[in-house]
């Protein structure tokens, strides 16, 4: 029988990752990024950047996920994001520019359940990490529910704080930009980062839409690289693995490129027409 098997066969090759989540190559920063709430021109053109859109979040080769016991977004525009990361000698830098329709700060729940974005950040990716302890769980608020000011809040501060991290916000037309400067002495003042360093992340977005994350309309988006909201179990978090600069598809490929060499052309084409039809 026949079938047009060729660009099935291809996105599940784009997808290639292990049973414990996805990789992320982030390249070294030439210059660190200023930590001001706003993407400079140029300031993060070299970085990895992760999207968070739904319903490509929940599609294969993806496998991020919506929690449950929240709601799909409506559209882009509603809620997604686009994350950034890039390290030095000095630091992990992340930014996380979002589109949210509907900016929530006031809720009772608490100053920091409001929207927001979460980084789960092993160091080191630590087999042996404790969820919310060695294996944080952080906060990125552009404002909080108590004042106007972006803040920086670790689920149980006894371990890896960030009390010398930098946090900048700020709100342009239709959601919110933050950007997170988390200094490597707050994780172990002898660590000196290098090439092929492994740590682990699962990213998160909130969007409080009421006075509860679970009310209509809420959101909770996650990636984690397997499909489920694995939050509690470190050992299923992504990597970010560190390099010199990103190559080709470490930021993937477009569908058209179908010998994966970073450049749609005539090649791509041809490999399409000989293959429209594949036995099987």
């Amino acid at each position: 029988m026949k079938f047009r098997l060729l660009i099935t066969v291809l996105i599940m090759m784009l997808g290639v990752q292990t049973s414990f989540g996805l990789n992320y190559n982030v390249p070294q920063a030439a210059t660190a990024p200023t930590i001001d709430g706003v993407l400079s021109a140029g300031e993060w053109d070299n970085a990895m950047t992760v999207s968070m859109v739904y319903p490509a979040i929940v599609t294969s080769p993806k496998e991020g996920v919506i929690n449950s016991a929240t709601y799909n977004p409506d559209s882009a525009e509603d809620l997604s994001a686009t994350w950034y990361f890039m390290w030095d000698s000095s630091a992990l830098y992340v930014a996380c520019e979002v589109q949210d329709a509907n900016l929530f700060w006031l809720c009772s729940e608490g100053p920091y359940a409001q929207d927001g974005v979460q980084l789960c950040f092993n160091f080191k990716n630590d087999s042996a990490a404790v969820y919310r302890a060695e294996a944080a769980v952080y906060d990125f608020a552009p404002r909080t529910s108590s004042d106007t000011l972006p803040d920086i809040y670790k689920r149980d501060p006894s371990y890896f704080s960030l009390p010398n991290g930098v946090i900048g916000s700020s709100f342009p037309t239709g959601g919110y930009v933050i950007e997170v400067k988390m200094p490597w002495s707050d994780f172990d003042s002898s660590y000196v980062p290098e090439v092929n360093d492994i740590h682990g992340a699962g990213l998160v977005l909130l969007d409080y839409d009421s006075e509860s994350v679970t009310d209509e309309g809420s959101t909770i988006m996650a990636d984690f690289g397997n499909g489920t909201y694995s939050i509690s179990t470190v050992s299923s978090w992504n990597t970010l693995t560190f390099v010199t600069s990103l190559e080709c598809g470490d930021a993937g490929y477009l569908s058209q490129d179908l010998n994966l060499d970073c450049v749609v052309n005539m090649t791509d084409f041809a490999i399409f027409v000989q293959n429209w039809l594949v036995e099987y």
